[in-house]
């Protein structure tokens, strides 16, 4: 997309000298979006598979089926059991 630029504080607008011919290539500019969507898609989905783990592990220790633990350290074993999934 190519874009001309005037001066429109010159004078009130009376005279507008030309800045320049200014262009944005709109095909990189949407790939870097894409490619940064993609990114933020991916990290919200690992903080949802995170927050479930913990929610599970709350109505675990709801039942009482397992022992009992704060939310630091559910998390604190989640990202222990991720770390050592992508190790493997």
């Amino acid at each position: 997309m190519t874009c001309d630029a005037y001066d429109m504080l010159y004078f009130e607008g009376m005279a507008q000298p030309h800045l320049g011919t200014f262009t944005i290539n709109i095909g990189d500019v949407v790939k870097e979006l894409r490619e940064k969507d993609t990114h933020q898609i991916s990290n919200l989905r690992d903080i949802l598979k995170t927050m479930g783990l913990v929610i599970g592990q709350q109505k675990e220790m709801k039942t009482g089926a397992v022992q009992k633990r704060t939310v630091p350290e559910i998390l604190t074993e989640v990202m222990k059991a991720v770390v050592k999934n992508e190790d493997n």
